[in-house]
């Protein structure tokens, strides 16, 4: 942490140290600019004119002093606010100045004079009355991209100011930045080949950049000599269109410049407003209805690891807005990309050389109504808990430290129990994690600075140096109540005879969930620009404490009657430090023939689970009083309850290269583009577990130990033989380890033919898996497993192309095939215990999933911001990885991953973003964004039955028993994880100064387990959830922003359940006698005759189990934000 501070008040010293020079150096230059300037400004505002106005608008007024004057009036949108301002003058004699006074002063705005024009614009919160004077004002910017028609990079087009003497060069990836005086400019850029362009009407203000990225169209014969001629908002329309519209594969996305006019905070908060895409609790993604299994997220180009414990996902909010670039999310691949995905790839680009020097500090807190200022339960908190590191009370012994009961004995000739040894390393147990102790919650806070500088090298300063840094913290302690359970081992209201509308099934096995956070944040990005070389130097990392302690309290299956079995309690903890670190070190060369990019990339992520607790309570009733006390586990027993603990730690550590170069030539006189490259990794994964558990050790404790809190079955002085002792319950080998390796050479074109382009190619990913341990812990599962076979290479050819009849106009057709590959979490087969799902998940071996994909997609971009779009999809899945759900002999929920044979998922894209300008010009800022995926899936699955669907064995064994064989069939689902619907819709009114944003996210049910019967399937029922934001900007220059968050506004509930009640058998299946149809006993069979009952749905319906009911309450966030 200390570095972090460190670096982090340098860079702070650094920024405002360049910032103070670099205004005393512009104050003094504006000065000298200014000095001959200022008679002619005088002169015209004491120029004598005759004005005769009576009730009319302000813009007609300043018409009518305009054709009276020398003067030329510059405003935008602000003068509509006071349309129904009018205004009467009537003098024969009177200054422009006092005249421009006269028509202002019922409004709040503000004239600038700059030579011949004076601006027209609102008055900033707190500005003085009086127009501001020329040397005050501090310079603005104008930045942007020069591209092609094509939205290549231009490099070395001339931007210059027309009549001035400002000008610069676009850079290797065509950006570009003029810094001028505050005013109303003409730019004129310039490029062999093609034609010039002359934009007018670009207005820069004090201290702010103005946008504008120019697309270039190329020179024909007839139009040599011509210069083109359009305004600013037609020339960045045409810009930005020509970004959009131009990406090689379909992909959705978000820019820095849409960002910027939007109150977004962080990558999550830019991402709900992509295509296609669904945030849940505003970190996670969700691409075309697909869960996080089936997407990948990259940091400037390299794939990162998950940042949760036991999914693959990745949290978004970690990224602060400031350090984006641009966010784009590939539905298709082209050769060149990462191909580890089936629903989305979200590319996430940060800044390396910032256009502008800033400096941002933003102070938050949170409240949720469900949980702040009341009750939190959990075991006593660490000294730094809070700041989110490890003060040292969770360390447990190294398991080198610990012997089982087999080792005591052999060294003490037979005679465990009377091994000093075995007390003495119980004793290493040194704090008790297991107590429970009661606090409030407090208010959530957040954190967050970030900076940047720009240097600007040699003599014409067209060379760049720039740095940008970012430091972050977030602390939220909330709760989530769970309403009802009846997942694992907890008794269901049908167990216990309780039906829909008995007074007491909504309080069975009730609890709550509660989560503690800290998150540390950090990002320190470099980069140079010399001539035609690019160099970064990027860097992130992030630390996070996160614990949820669970308490339930109810039923278990092994008790039937409500009102005469006493509900046990069951307890968990489990804390979780995660590390992570990326660097990356990339270049780009251009070249006279070529263009080469390269990189080299270290990503690093450990989480360390310290001393996860399980406690589980016995109960006696003594006098009408009902007595909670904790067990202890039995010895030779290996269960983790009710009475264990233990540690999980995962180093994962990926090294990544690549380099490319790209040739451009030309075929009929257009311009084509050959790329090839390479790409490689090598990654490691390390898992090391330890368990223990308090064991009673005789068979019949003394009534002295009976109903012993936590804290005294922990005291040393009850470690001897007849009392208590802490053993492992995991004997041997304890550790996973493998590697991974990955070659992918690819080679591209990129075809252009008129209104046609054609992007086309081969990737081939050589790709090994090696598993140096992988030991299972003896649970569950088969203690061996061969790994299965995989092809040492795939080849993954993609096609994309694109129409574009009209200029805002595409129509897209794509194919191409990708691999989604198990990560280390999901090939480690040793179990771990989820108390939300109350059961015990552990993997079975994997092996990747192949998909087929087809895509076509209809877009039309009106004006920048604006789409409308229509497209269907088709990925056919080999293989694909689900979560099963079974039920063991001893009632034990047990889920594991599995490979399916085969996945066909299908469906509709639509999606609408656009503002009101189209019905009247003062509605521009009013938009509405909505987007609707509709999907839908075949799976076939494998399955174990020794009888066909006739009922007849397949084949018998010497003693005439029929032998089970491997079958595959139809299963009656959807995909694993998978939604037939979800949709956002939004609306939201941003101006410069305020903004109110409303969301709403529905998505449909979603199989969250599958299994081989629907008694073992878990649906999430429908879930929708509004959001709202309101912010304002404030102060001189609206530098200060206060956000109002609102979370889950109507706090809808979480609801998951199993629907076999709602389906039946058809008329083909055959009860005789009351014995079930044997046919039944083949899954194909199965399947096919299990159908929904009249009056019943997919979704919940009342007879339905309901298996787990929560709530987690409404999030109210306060931000500010300033920026100096």
């Amino acid at each position: 942490m200390q570095k972090n501070i460190s670096l982090s008040g340098l860079l702070t010293v650094v920024l405002r140290t360049g910032k103070l020079l670099q205004l005393s150096i512009t104050a003094i230059a504006l000065f000298i600019l200014m000095m001959p300037l200022t008679a002619s400004s005088q002169q015209a505002d004491n120029q004598q004119i005759s004005l005769q106005l009576s009730n009319r608008s302000i813009k007609e007024a300043l018409a009518e002093i305009q054709k009276r004057s020398s003067v030329k009036f510059v405003y935008g949108d602000d003068i509509n606010k006071y349309a129904a301002v009018k205004v009467s003058v009537n003098a024969g004699n009177i200054t422009v100045k006092n005249a421009i006074e006269q028509v202002l002063k019922n409004t709040n705005l503000r004239y600038t004079r700059r030579n011949d024009h004076v601006m027209i614009d609102e008055k900033p919160a707190g500005s003085p009355t009086a127009p501001q004077k020329e040397q005050d004002k501090r310079p603005g910017r104008i930045t942007g991209k020069i591209i092609s028609d094509r939205g290549e990079a231009l490099i070395g087009a001339s931007i210059r100011i027309a009549g001035g003497s400002q000008a610069t060069q676009s850079a290797a990836d065509g950006s570009y930045m003029l810094t001028v005086t505050p005013g109303n400019y003409t730019l004129e850029i310039s490029y062999i080949s093609f034609q010039t362009q002359r934009i007018t009407g670009v207005v820069v203000n004090e201290n702010s950049s103005t946008p504008l990225t120019v697309a270039m169209k190329a020179k024909t014969n007839t139009l040599d000599q011509v210069v083109i001629t359009s305004g600013y908002k037609k020339a960045s329309i045409s810009g930005l269109l020509t970004k959009q519209k131009n990406a090689v594969e379909l992909s959705d996305g978000i820019s820095a410049e849409q960002i910027s006019r939007s109150p977004d905070n962080n990558a999550a908060d830019a991402l709900a407003r992509v295509t296609g895409l669904t945030t849940i609790d505003k970190k996670y993604v969700v691409v075309r209805g697909m869960g996080e299994r089936w997407n990948e997220t990259a940091i400037d180009g390299i794939t990162q690891p998950s940042t949760e414990p036991v999914r693959k996902s990745f949290s978004f909010d970690l990224i602060p807005a400031a350090m984006i670039d641009n966010i784009v999310v590939s539905k298709t691949p082209t050769p060149d990309m990462n191909a580890n995905f089936t629903g989305g790839y979200v590319q996430v680009n940060t800044k390396d050389i910032p256009d502008q020097d800033f400096l941002t500090v933003s102070l938050g807190t949170s409240y949720n109504d469900l949980s702040t200022f009341k009750e939190q339960l959990g075991p006593k908190a660490g000294k730094y808990d809070y700041l989110g590191f490890h003060d040292g009370r969770r360390s447990l012994p190294q398991s080198s430290q610990l012997k089982n009961m087999l080792e005591l004995a052999q060294e003490n000739n037979g005679h465990a129990l009377k091994n000093q040894n075995l007390y003495e390393q119980s004793k290493l147990f040194a704090h008790d994690n297991f107590t429970t102790y009661s606090s409030t919650t407090p208010l959530g806070l957040n954190v967050k600075l970030a900076g940047g500088k720009v240097f600007h090298l040699g003599r014409e300063k067209k060379n760049k140096f720039g740095i940008v840094g970012a430091l972050s913290f977030r602390n939220s302690q909330e709760t989530e109540k769970i309403d009802f359970i009846t997942r694992g081992g907890w008794q269901s209201a049908l167990g216990l005879n309780l039906t829909d509308d008995h007074p007491n099934r909504q309080y069975l096995n009730t609890g709550n969930t509660y989560n503690v956070n800290s998150t540390w944040g950090g990002l320190l990005n470099m980069g140079l620009q010399i001539g035609k070389t690019k160099l970064a130097f990027r860097n992130i990392y992030s630390h996070i404490f996160n614990q949820d302690f669970t308490q339930v309290k109810g039923w278990n299956r092994d008790q039937t009657n409500y009102k005469t079995d006493i509900p046990g309690i069951e307890e968990v903890n489990r804390p979780l430090f995660t590390n992570f670190i990326q660097n990356k070190l990339e270049g780009r060369h251009d070249l006279q023939f070529m263009h080469i990019d390269w990189s080299l990339a270290h990503t690093e992520i450990r989480r360390d689970q310290k001393d996860v607790t399980y406690l589980g309570y016995s109960n006696v009733k003594i006098n009408d009083e009902v007595i909670h006390y904790p067990a202890t586990n039995v010895v030779n027993s290996t269960n983790r309850f009710p009475f264990g603990r233990g540690n999980y730690a995962y180093k994962g550590r990926d090294l990544n290269w690549s380099v490319a170069a790209a040739f451009p030539f030309k075929l009929y006189a257009a311009k084509q583009l050959f790329k090839v490259g390479y790409f490689g990794a090598k990654r490691t994964g390390v898992q090391d577990y330890f368990e223990a558990g308090l064991y009673n050790l005789p068979n019949n404790l003394s009534r002295e130990y009976w109903y012993l809190s936590a804290a005294q079955l922990q005291d040393p002085k009850n470690f001897h033989e007849n009392g208590f002792a802490w053993l492992p319950t995991v004997a041997g080998n304890s550790k996973y380890e493998g590697n991974m390796y990955q070659h992918a050479p690819f080679a591209m074109f990129d075809n252009h033919f008129g209104q046609f382009r054609l992007v086309w190619g081969l990737r081939a990913e050589y790709f090994k898996y090696e598993e140096l341990q992988n030991p299972n812990d003896g649970r569950f599962g088969p203690t061996s497993a061969p790994l299965p076979e995989e092809k040492k290479w795939q080849y993954l050819p993609s096609v994309n192309f694109t129409y574009s009849p009209w200029s805002d106009f595409n129509f897209r057709v794509a194919y191409a095939k990708t691999v989604s590959r198990p990560q280390f979490a999901e090939r480690n087969r040793f179990s771990y215990y989820d108390p939300v799902y109350s059961a015990y998940i552990w993997n079975a071996p994997v092996k990747s999933s192949v998909t087929d994909g087809y895509d076509f997609k209809a877009e039309w971009y009106p004006e920048p911001g604006d789409v409308l779009s229509a497209g269907v999809y088709y990925r056919d899945i080999a293989d694909p990885i689900e979560m099963y759900n079974f039920f063991s002999a001893t009632n034990k929920s047990e889920f594991t991953l599995k490979n399916s044979k085969r996945a066909q998922v299908y469906g509709l894209e639509v999606d609408v973003q656009k503002n009101f300008g189209f019905i009247d010009e003062t509605l521009r800022n009013l938009r509405f964004s909505g987007n609707l995926s509709l999907n839908n899936s075949r799976v076939d699955t494998y399955g174990s039955t020794s009888i066909d669907e006739n009922g007849d064995p397949f084949e018998k064994d010497q003693n005439g028993a029929a032998i089970s064989r491997e079958i595959v069939y139809r299963d009656n689902r959807p995909l694993y994880g998978q939604s037939p619907y979800s949709y956002n819709l939004g609306l939201a009114y941003v101006t410069d100064s305020w903004g109110v944003n409303v969301l709403y996210n529905k998505t449909g049910r979603k199989y969250m387990l599958v299994g081989s019967e629907l008694k073992y399937a878990e649906l999430q029922n429908p879930y929708g959830k509004v959001d709202m934001q309101l912010s304002y900007k404030c102060l001189k220059n609206r530098n200060l922003e206060v956000v109002l968050n609102i979370s889950n506004l109507f706090n809808e509930s979480i609801l998951y359940y199993n629907n076999a009640a709602s389906y039946g058998y058809d008329a083909e299946v055959k009860n005789e006698n009351n014995r079930m149809d044997p046919r039944l006993g083949n899954p194909a069979f199965y399947n096919k005759h299990i159908v929904l009952q009249p009056g019943k749905s997919d979704n919940y319906d009342k007879g339905d189990q309901v298996t787990y009911k929560a709530h987690t309450g409404r999030r109210f966030t306060l931000n500010l934000n300033y920026k100096f």
